[in-house]
């Protein structure tokens, strides 16, 4: 009976040796590595709109004055409006005017999108009397790109870059073209309404 004792009490022993073994074995394992460090972040700003200072320049084709040709706060802010007015008085005048868009920021702008559009804005309605693409055309050319006429006015640039402290020129033009013939003439005078937009990203 005692010796059925002593032998479970050393099994007992050599349990508990065993798991002190066992944790002493893990813990020798045991291995913290840490990470320690310092990142600078730069200021960057993004900012592209319209040269100010350079504002509208009429080009040396027009042959009509502009009554109004600004640079203005629009509703994506300060500088980003580009407005004229101008009365075309008979066919062959011509209305063309630099513009420049300048990145003020320090991150490269992407031209994602270019547009130009006109409607006749006529009022009343009914003086509208002649189909506005037989006497009215219109571009708008981005830097050294093709112009884009009423025909091409949908189409997208993508990947233009803009790097910071850059300008590139845009060039506006509205003309009354001589239709093929008279009777295409407005008998009333037009109010045409011209749209477009320019629109850059911070990514290609």
């Amino acid at each position: 009976m005692g010796n059925k004792k002593s032998k479970k009490g050393l099994v007992i022993l050599l349990l508990l040796l065993a798991v002190v073994l066992m944790t002493i074995g893990f813990a020798a394992y045991t291995q913290t590595l840490t990470i320690n460090g310092t990142v600078g972040v730069t200021a960057s700003s993004w900012d592209v709109h319209y040269n100010p200072t350079t504002g509208v320049v009429p080009t040396a084709n027009s042959t009509a004055t502009a009554t109004t040709a600004t640079i203005g706060t629009g509703a994506n802010g300060a500088n980003t409006d580009f407005s004229f007015e101008v009365t075309l008085s008979e066919p062959g005048k011509v209305y063309e005017a630099t513009i420049y868009p300048h990145n003020y920021g320090t991150i490269t702008a992407y031209l994602n999108q270019i547009t130009m559009s006109a409607t006749n804005s006529t009022t009343p309605a009914a003086n509208i009397d002649a189909d506005l693409s037989d006497y009215f055309a219109y571009s708008i050319k981005y830097d050294t790109d093709t112009a884009i006429t009423a025909s091409t006015a949908a189409n997208a640039y993508t990947g233009k870059s803009l790097a910071a402290g850059a300008e590139v020129p845009v060039v506006v033009r509205v003309e009354y073209v001589q239709p093929a013939t008279a009777d295409k003439l407005p008998a009333n005078n037009q109010t045409i309404t011209v749209t477009g937009s320019l629109v850059y990203s911070s990514e290609d």
